[in-house]
């Protein structure tokens, strides 16, 4: 990003500058995340963490086991296909988002399963830890001053965004790793100044880690191109741009066709994902709130940890102001100005403030930011770049930052919305640092006496940093600031939520599936058997699709399925022998047609047995054509399936009739009472307050299921319903719409 500094490191300062960040980056950890450890927490988090990327961890220790295993055996094989994934998956496909390939997840070979835990604790650390060293590296070739790359690295990874994400999905930080040397190898092909290896090689490892955040790294990429190559070669821009570009689209191809193994099934993964290509705004060119706006310059220093805003350390908004004001009248065409730098960051803004940005950075999908590594990424380099030119702070640019500060400073102040803890510590932290940067101290370089050296500002702003980042880390974590620590699993206690089923359900012959009622949504592919629960984001959409024709109740995020709602005919289609409950159930019910096979083990189980399984395999005698498949109810359908196979219409070659098939199904007269906030008015509800409730009464019949069908639902956002039956059980019924960034296209639920 800098034309006029070489390419060489920095010699003696080489190691010593990563020594000094891994100390300063201890030390930062340790303060910032001690609400952890004090509360005998672990670094698992209990949502997505224990839900997938714990299972992820674990389930590729065994399968690369596995493979080496059948190496050893002189029988060599690599499974792809793997019923214990889902309701049976593609391998690469389905775990790709992941990365079950990345260097550091695959130390999970090493290590054995009841291990797992720690294995995860040092995988996260590590995956905050080493974008800072890839960061550092790219700075020193781009000859920033060794000590300023720590700051920048420092900023880098203790940014809002990498503490968010490597709390919830520690994966996400892959690529805060890749991208300063993909950026590296990139630039020394279009300055002419070395091999294009390392370019092509951090392109295949990072493309081995799958699609979704390669696909933003690549946009990336092209806008480095078109503004790095304006900047090296000015009037000669659009001969260099054709020759260098199409050199960099060479080598890139080199790398993704290296590893197209595993890319490729992530691409097509991505691409029929149920949750992708869904529009969650009105207009793509403006937020409907303008707090978005307020909210990112307010955020951009402080508040909690977040997906959409950097909340980096103060000084970093400083190093912006400092590098607009510097280039606000240089010459464009000028070697040594700085206006690409800011033409990128206008850019990034650009995508960040425009939700066409957020659109197309996240695939076409709902509009997210979790692209804005890039931005933290830009954002840190102009830090450790611009911080020598800001040691000094004088004259009008002190006046234009203590401004800019002060007006800061009434917003959070006066604004109830930004009142909170997390901004005060913000505008402290900018106050404090203005006020280090506008002391006058004079000192000598001893290496270069002609420059001044100032040591003491230098080291009050590594404190100051040390401060913010770990202040921020603290902030988002503890509980006594409203933190997350009550999210984080207890300590030594994974396998407590995946308990081993009845032996009596493990040991049966034949393909069949076992329906844990209660247990994780990933509980069979931790335990290793064939279920019914998952929770994967690259589910096939032939199974979300199928969930939402028959209106299960998880159709509404259909790639997170605890269980099949009990039902007795979707489970045996399902080819399910077994269902178990854990406990005292939630809801106590079990499918129709089963019965136990054991007591209540040691550890609180009870399986029971299905009357009516069916194998994996079986045949038809009856032939439905889709037309009229598709014409019925979602309850006609489940019993449909029982009793013929549907096909499409054009490859029908027998004779079939919808009066073939029999429905023994009826609709119960119902009588609507002690509404509340609600209104019943010809079968339409319309919910007039939030908490509004009815009571529904009818005759139910024995020996059968009974659904309760909300057809056509409709709201802003996400609409939460109980649905139970008084003094039995109770079920909560959640769905998301247009505006929400869970819809599916669903809007039809039958609860059993």
């Amino acid at each position: 990003m800098i034309a006029e500094y070489d390419n060489s490191l920095c010699g003696k300062n080489f190691f010593r500058v990563y020594i000094l960040y891994t100390v300063l980056f201890v030390a930062i950890f340790v303060a910032g995340w001690q609400a952890i450890w004090l509360n005998g927490k672990t670094l698992l988090r209990a949502a997505d963490g224990l839900n997938t990327h714990v299972v992820l961890l674990n389930y590729m220790g065994r399968y690369l086991r596995g493979i080496i295993r059948s190496i050893l055996a002189l029988t060599p094989e690599i499974p792809t296909f793997d019923f214990s994934i889902g309701l049976g998956e593609d391998v690469i496909t389905v775990l790709s988002p992941g990365s079950p390939f990345d260097l550091l997840n695959l130390l999970t070979v090493f290590v054995p399963s009841k291990h797992t835990e720690a294995l995860y604790n040092f995988i996260v650390v590590a995956r905050l830890y080493l974008p800072g060293i890839s960061f550092i590296h790219f700075c020193l070739y781009m000859k920033a001053k060794p000590y300023h790359t720590v700051i920048g690295a420092l900023t880098y990874v203790f940014s809002g965004w990498a503490i968010e994400f490597v709390m919830a999905h520690p994966y996400f930080l892959i690529p805060m790793f890749y991208m300063p040397l993909i950026v590296e190898g990139l630039d020394k092909i279009l300055t002419v100044t070395g091999k294009p290896y390392l370019f092509i090689v951090s392109v295949f490892l990072s493309a081995t880690t799958g699609f979704y955040f390669l696909y933003m790294e690549l946009l990336f990429l092209a806008i480095y191109v078109l503004i790095r190559v304006h900047h090296l070669y000015g009037r000669d821009y659009i001969r260099k741009l054709v020759s260098l570009a199409g050199q960099a689209v060479g080598y890139c191809a080199i790398g993704l066709m290296m590893a197209a193994v595993l890319l490729l099934p992530s691409i097509i993964g991505y691409l029929n994902c149920s949750r992708a290509g869904h529009l969650n705004l009105e207009s793509l060119w403006h937020f409907p709130s303008a707090y978005e706006y307020v909210d990112f310059v307010v955020k951009f220093i402080a508040g909690s940890s977040s997906l959409d805003f950097l909340g980096v350390t103060a000084i970093s908004a400083i190093a912006v102001v400092w590098l607009v004001c510097e280039n606000s009248r240089s010459d464009f065409q000028g070697r040594n100005n700085k206006r690409h730098l800011v033409l990128f960051l206008v850019v990034l803004l650009l995508i960040r403030l425009v939700p066409a940005g957020g659109y197309v950075m996240n695939g076409f999908g709902y509009v997210t930011q979790r692209w804005m590594f890039l931005f933290v990424f830009l954002n840190a380099f102009i830090l450790a770049y611009k911080l020598p030119g800001i040691f000094n702070l004088r004259g009008t640019r002190l006046l234009i930052t203590i401004g800019i500060a002060t007006g800061y400073g009434l917003v959070v102040i006066f604004n109830k919305r930004y009142t909170s803890l997390y901004y005060m510590m913000g505008f402290a932290m900018l106050v404090l640092t203005i006020a280090v940067l506008s002391f006058e101290e004079k000192g000598v370089d001893i290496e270069n006496k002609s420059k001044p050296k100032y040591y003491i500002k230098e080291i009050a702003l590594v404190l100051i940093i040390a401060i913010n980042a770990a202040a921020n880390a603290h902030l988002s974590i503890a509980e006594n600031a409203g933190g997350l620590v009550k999210g984080f699993h207890e300590n030594g206690t994974l396998w407590n939520d995946y308990l081993p089923l009845p032996a009596e359900t493990m040991s049966g012959t034949g393909f069949y599936r076992i329906d844990a009622l209660d247990a994780r949504q990933n509980h069979p592919i931790m335990r290793n058997y064939y279920g019914v629960s998952y929770y994967w984001s690259m589910i096939n959409s032939n199974v979300a699709q199928w969930l939402g024709e028959i209106e299960n109740l998880y159709a509404r995020m259909n790639y997170m399925v605890r269980n099949l709602d009990r039902s007795t005919i979707v489970n045996t289609f399902l080819s399910v022998r077994y269902a178990v409950t854990i406990g005292d159930s939630k809801i106590p019910y079990l499918p129709w047609g089963y019965t136990p096979v054991n007591e209540k083990d040691e550890l609180n189980m009870t399986a029971y047995r299905n009357q009516q399984e069916l194998p994996l395999g079986f045949t038809y005698s009856k032939v439905l054509p889709n037309t009229e498949y598709q014409a019925l109810n979602p309850i006609q359908k489940q019993e449909a399936m029982l009793q013929a196979v549907v096909l499409p219409n054009a490859d029908m070659d027998a004779e079939s009739d919808i009066e073939d098939v029999n429905f023994n199904s009826r609709q119960l007269v119902v009588n609507v009472t002690n509404k509340k906030d609600i209104e019943w008015e010809n079968g339409i509800l319309n919910v007039k307050k939030a908490n509004a409730s009815l009571v529904m009464e009818f005759e139910g019949l024995r020996d059968s299921e009974t659904y309760a069908r909300f057809v056509g639902l409709d709201s802003d956002d996400v609409a939460t319903c109980i649905v139970g039956v008084e003094g039995k059980f109770k079920k909560s019924m959640t769905a998301h719409f247009w505006r929400n960034n869970y819809y599916t296209g669903f809007r039809d639920i039958a609860v059993n």
